[in-house]
């Protein structure tokens, strides 16, 4: 999950990584939290990078003007798949927006 700030940089507030082969997982992303705001991070990342560690994280802070969820997958042989059947990833994001009190 990641955030703008206005100035059109994307900066990393939540994230997964999962390098399992099959089977399936459910992840929590929250951002936006109040309170102290004691953090320090690289804003910025190139396209096509993963967010480092390579690992579940978060960065506390604010949410911007605009959200987005971004993701990438990495296909490699040795599938179990049967031969003719297409081998897929699904992601599901299930997400709620609520006014700061």
């Amino acid at each position: 999950m990641q955030t703008d700030l206005g100035d059109a940089t994307w900066i990393d507030v939540a994230w997964v990584f999962w390098n399992q082969v099959q089977g399936s997982a459910t992840f929590v992303l929250i951002g936006g939290g109040r309170g102290a705001m004691n953090n320090a991070f690289q804003q910025s990342r190139n396209a096509g990078q993963v967010p480092q560690p390579q690992a579940n994280g978060s960065n506390q802070m604010s949410l911007g003007g605009r959200v987005r969820f971004v993701g990438r997958t990495v296909m490699t042989s040795g599938s179990s798949s049967a031969p003719g059947v297409s081998t897929v990833v699904v992601a599901t994001i299930t997400y709620k927006l609520t006014t700061p009190r």
